[in-house]
């Protein structure tokens, strides 16, 4: 018992560092799940929505401010340097009333998860509005043009108004799997998803309360990474069966009602 708690203690001071508003002895860590769990609750059935970041240091969570409809970054830059997409963001903000336009995906929506970093949980702080258009997807990939033989053709600048009216406002339904659905609110948290999933399983090893578990069958991360290895290769499918993880279980979860038990649970874990 002693030192399931001297271990729980030492992870709540980790924790800690994340948190600017965190006591030094750590005991305000429970805030960001909290936080988490009560959007969670007000965010309910509703896919997840993830932002990527390219960071080599762990990233758990921030608090980020939006700065208008030219965020900070690649995107910022491209509206800067190029006329059409200044035009295309411009008439989209005018179009939908944006206030900011901060670049999310629907969970599992991106060809390649992970491409332009971690993956981070988005929880909007403030009053909120979703974009999204089946028809120009990524709005970057569109404002680049088509393929035409090996030369890539831009996006005339006619092409617009009609891409800007193909918009829904909206969360996304949980059967569309979208590249890009655009944000706009004045606040947002975001979560590391792998970090808080790394999370629960670390707490649940020092702990006698049950975790939640799962409501479906998960299949373990490492027996897909196996499986792709395969793929790649063309080589047999591996026979070998996993166990699937409580990290696994943390990380299958598709809506924000799926993450709540888990949330819920590390509150009451560190609070207690």
């Amino acid at each position: 018992m002693e030192t399931t708690e001297r271990s729980l203690r030492l992870l709540i001071r980790e924790m800690a560092q994340f948190d600017p508003n965190a006591t030094p002895e750590g005991q305000d860590s429970s805030r960001i799940f909290r936080i988490a769990a009560d959007m969670c609750r007000e965010l309910g059935d509703r896919q997840i929505l993830i932002r990527e970041f390219q960071s080599s240091a762990p990233r758990g969570y921030n608090y980020v401010t939006t700065e208008g409809i030219a965020e900070r970054g690649r995107m910022a830059l491209r509206y800067k340097q190029e006329p059409v997409y200044r035009e295309f963001i411009d008439r989209l903000a005018s179009r939908w009333g944006l206030g900011s336009v901060v670049y999310c995906a629907s969970i599992g929506g991106r060809v390649a998860p992970g491409m332009f970093g971690s993956e981070h949980i988005v929880l909007p702080a403030s009053p909120y509005k979703v974009i999204w258009s089946e028809e120009v997807g990524d709005s970057g990939s569109w404002l680049n043009g088509e393929l035409v033989g090996t030369l890539r053709v831009p996006r005339a600048s006619e092409e617009v108004p009609a891409a800007i009216e193909s918009y829904t406002e909206g969360w996304p339904p949980n059967s569309m799997k979208l590249a890009e659905a655009i944000l706009d609110t004045a606040g947002y948290y975001l979560i590391g998803r792998e970090w808080a999933a790394d999370t629960f399983q670390r707490m649940a090893r020092f702990t006698r309360r049950p975790p939640p578990r799962a409501a479906g069958p998960v299949v373990s991360s490492r027996k897909r990474e196996e499986e792709e290895i395969m793929k790649k290769y063309g080589k047999p499918m591996p026979t070998r069966e996993y166990k699937a993880s409580l990290k696994d279980e943390m990380m299958a979860a598709r809506t924000y009602s799926e993450l709540l038990p888990y949330f819920e649970w590390m509150q009451e874990e560190l609070r207690g």
